[in-house]
């Protein structure tokens, strides 16, 4: 089948969970014999052929041509069918003749206080959004909030609505050896940006540092030119505290090691997620979680298999406390988390993705 593939960003320059699963959509289609086309912003490092819009630096005017040539390109490309990666405000599809799907993986703006923050794009947005959602012949959600945000939100018919979970790499996301050292590192995966709740784990850490000074606290993720100013506040936050290493945009087989570093992963994410890969990532290598209620809300965490943070400094130093001194009961934890996440994978993902698109062709 000749399909293309629209996604604004690519996994290549943005390390995201949206685009990773459009990344790891798109090498298993390839490898079973699809003819692949994808579009994107970014260049690509897979053997299909590849589309890389350049526009100018302003981001609205970048975001808002990468979408319009993506339409028009896949459109009279003559394709069978085309996926969308469906950002909030991504107008491709809106240009399309042929058969299209969307996978949507949050419609987190409507409760977004930092989305509400700019009123045009906010408006903006929701607009598209309303009317991607209309004319969308079916849309993807790969998580239980999202599904029923569309719900709610945009009073999506559920009949349209195909819930299709995310997928892991067991052969990459494994446990691996270990090393004793006295240290219990804590970790936290995820792009750096205010909905990921990294200043309050900051703060939260500052408490469990005192209690306990082996504790060293790890930030890893993706950096955007528009969370510098939030990275220049957690950098003050943390000044002076050694025990608080950042790193930025790191290989899979960098990502890998440092899960298997970990003595704990935490997510303290306060909104705007679709559904927390890094979360299953962790518990695919037996790391203990602790959790935000959104990773409960999505699907991807429940009480058999993570704790339950609250979101204020405070109530998290508490339950990371807790883990800290209470280690030895957290096997069933860990054990569950790992069974959850042998059950997913990745060509479980794409055979449902494309029972969706031979569906609307």
């Amino acid at each position: 089948m000749r399909i293309a593939i629209i996604s604004r960003s690519w996994f290549t320059e943005i390390r995201g969970g949206a685009e990773r699963y459009i990344y790891e959509v798109t090498k298993r289609l390839i490898k079973r014999g699809h003819e692949v086309t994808t579009i994107s912003r970014h260049n690509s490092d897979l053997p299909n052929r590849h589309i890389a819009i350049r526009s100018p630096g302003v981001p609205i005017l970048t975001s808002a041509l990468t979408s319009l040539l993506s339409g028009i390109l896949a459109d009279l490309g003559g394709f069978d069918a085309v996926i969308v990666n469906g950002y909030w405000a991504e107008l491709s599809p809106l240009l399309l003749t042929k058969p299209w799907v969307v996978i949507i993986h949050d419609i987190g703006l409507f409760r977004s206080q930092w989305a509400q923050e700019h009123r045009v794009k906010h408006f903006l947005r929701r607009v598209i959004l309303r009317d991607v959602v209309r004319k969308a012949y079916r849309i993807i959600v790969p998580s239980k909030l999202t599904f029923e945000d569309m719900r709610r939100y945009l009073r999506v018919d559920e009949a349209k609505l195909e819930f299709i979970v995310e997928g892991i790499d067991l052969e990459k996301f494994r446990p691996l050896p270990r090393k004793e050292d006295g240290v219990f590192r804590i970790f936290q995966f995820g792009r750096f940006a205010p909905n990921k709740g990294q200043d309050v784990l900051i703060r939260a850490f500052r408490r469990v540092h005192k209690r306990h000074p082996n504790t060293r606290l790890y930030l890893i993720g993706h950096l955007s030119r528009d969370a510098l100013p939030y990275y220049r506040h957690l950098l003050s936050l943390s000044k002076g505290e050694e025990d608080i290493i950042f790193r930025i945009d790191v290989s899979d087989e960098e990502l890998v090691r440092y899960y298997n570093q970990a003595d704990l992963c935490v997510f303290p994410s306060l909104g705007e997620e679709g559904w927390g890969l890094t979360v299953a990532e962790a518990f695919a290598c037996r790391v203990p979680v602790i959790c935000s209620p959104i990773f409960f809300q999505t699907g991807v965490a429940d009480e058999r298999r993570a704790l339950l943070s609250p979101t204020d400094p405070e109530g998290l130093a508490d339950k990371i406390l807790w883990a800290i001194e209470h280690r030895d009961t957290l096997d069933d934890l860990v054990s569950e988390g790992y069974e959850f996440a042998k059950g997913l994978s990745w060509d479980k993902t794409v055979d449902k993705i494309m029972h969706v698109v031979k569906d609307v062709l």
